[in-house]
């Protein structure tokens, strides 16, 4: 009989253990990752990112409710430029993370998952805690990860293992080089939603013309009524916007470098909210050489 309770007793013992250390998981389209037990808070942030990706945030406390490790996981559909889209939302301090952080590394090249990838360092203080954090971007396919891991520098850096061997992508890692596989891969995510290309302007279809010689796009620019804008006036207006902005596009957009790089021309049709068409705008390679040298 006390062998049997011996035994019960061991059992009751390992389950309460198992269930002390069961491991959080975060999983959505993008990607999954297993935490190593239930210390640490894991879960998909269902709105930050949830119309053009996924963003998913973990992290672990102290014993006084400090933060000791956090990871933040990022997935935008578009194909960034990754060492360029690090510059803008860290160096540049757009994403709130970055904000208040005065000196960063020099971005390099790294890899993640054994992707090619780009990496920024900086230490940043919060709570009287200073952490020594590093973000990567990288590319998986059409999707640009932003991957954020933070530490305390007095502490070990947990989150960072955990991250590289506890995390799989999901999404197709094939490198996309043709105009002509931009564009599959933008009519696949476009089947689902728009996809953000400046500020209040959405890519709402893209297509090659019937010669392949130009790229179709559709902009929806939303809060806008057709019949009330005046359309010489406002292609006009779109024309001057676009050359400004083109070599920053080219930069920070995968698809524009493959524009550019294959010579095709541009044609947006501008679409209202309610789809109603307000013109059409065509850039061709001499015009946009021009600029871009």
């Amino acid at each position: 009989m006390k062998k049997i309770m011996k035994h019960l007793l061991a059992l009751v013992l390992v389950a309460a253990s198992a269930t002390a250390m069961q491991a959080e998981v975060i999983d959505n389209d993008y990607f999954t990752i297993t935490t190593p037990d239930d210390s640490w808070f894991a879960g998909n942030d269902g709105g930050a990112l949830q119309s053009i990706g996924a963003r998913a945030i973990m992290y672990r406390n102290d014993a006084q409710h400090h933060v000791l490790e956090l990871a933040r996981v990022d997935c935008i559909d578009g194909a960034f430029e990754p060492g360029q889209y690090l510059k803008e939302q860290i160096v540049d301090h757009q994403d709130q993370f970055a904000q208040g952080v005065k000196q960063f590394s020099e971005i390099a090249d790294t890899t993640f998952l054994g992707l090619k990838a780009k990496r920024v360092n900086f230490e940043k203080s919060q709570y009287q805690n200073t952490y020594a954090c590093t973000v990567i971007a990288l590319n998986a396919g059409f999707t640009t990860f932003l991957i954020v891991q933070a530490h305390r520098a007095d502490q070990a850096n947990v989150v960072g293992w955990i991250l590289g061997n506890a995390m799989k992508i999901k999404v197709a890692a094939t490198p996309l080089t043709t105009v002509a596989q931009y564009i599959a891969a933008a009519s696949a995510v476009l089947a689902k939603h728009r996809l953000p290309i400046y500020n209040n302007e959405y890519l709402d279809h893209v297509a090659y013309s019937s010669d392949s010689t130009t790229v179709e796009m559709e902009v929806v620019i939303p809060y806008t009524r057709a019949d009330a804008i005046v359309v010489p006036a406002f292609i006009q207006a779109m024309r001057d916007h676009v050359m400004k902005t083109l070599k920053q596009q080219v930069a920070l957009n995968l698809m524009y470098t493959a524009i550019v790089r294959e010579q095709k021309a541009l044609r947006y049709t501008y679409v209202d909210n309610d789809m109603h068409d307000i013109g059409t705008l065509l850039i061709t390679p001499p015009e946009y050489e021009m600029l871009l040298k």
